[in-house]
């Protein structure tokens, strides 16, 4: 667009230098110059519109500009309705992990199902987990073993609607670890499969 309208102020300063050059001379040749010029302002400006409609990369980036509005929108790096997606198939797999458990599934793979009440992606790659009574069971290694194991459980849900890389699932989500209503731990910040636990907060 800003092409286009360069182009027209260059042929009309063309324009004005012709029609100073020889309006005392041939006006003819005024008129011959302003169609010719016409015909190539018309011309180029069609073929500008028909490359802004028919280029695909302008056109994603147009859609793209569009996404990141909404998204900003939000807050969030990702819309609300895909963290509800994501949310759904969190659960749905920290369920899965359950019943495999409560069917005497060898897999120790399972065992943190049991001391996990809740996992939820919040944005952000945060994710809130609650825990219940026989989480404080747990010596201070097994803690870590199961929220990290509860970290892969987010990330089956997150994968339902994105590529995860290695090294998101080694890098982990920042998590915050609840029991009911009291926070009883986060990630450091420095890394996030290492927690801190908050005292005097015990099971009821």
């Amino acid at each position: 667009m800003i092409v286009l309208i360069l182009l027209i102020i260059a042929l009309l300063i063309a324009l004005i230098s012709l029609w100073l050059k020889i309006r005392h001379n041939d006006t003819q040749k005024l008129v011959k110059y302003a169609t010719v010029l016409s015909i190539i302002l018309l011309l180029t400006s069609g073929t500008i519109i028909m490359y802004d409609v028919t280029n695909p990369e302008a056109i994603t980036k147009s859609v793209s500009k569009g996404k990141q509005h909404r998204q900003k929108k939000l807050g969030s790096n990702i819309s609300e309705e895909k963290i509800r997606k994501i949310n759904i198939a969190i659960a749905e797999s920290l369920a899965d992990d359950k019943k495999h458990l409560s069917n005497g599934d060898p897999n120790i793979g399972y065992k943190y199902s049991d001391k996990i009440h809740s996992i939820e992606y919040l944005s952000n790659n945060k994710i809130e987990i609650k825990v219940n009574n026989e989480f404080f069971d747990n010596n201070e290694n097994q803690k870590k073993s199961t929220i990290d194991s509860a970290q892969n459980c987010a990330y089956s849900g997150i994968m339902d609607s994105r590529m995860v890389s290695g090294n998101e699932l080694r890098k982990g989500l920042y998590a915050t670890i609840k029991y009911k209503k009291n926070v009883v731990g986060h990630s450091k910040k420095s890394d996030f499969k290492h927690y801190k636990w908050i005292g005097n907060v015990s099971k009821e």
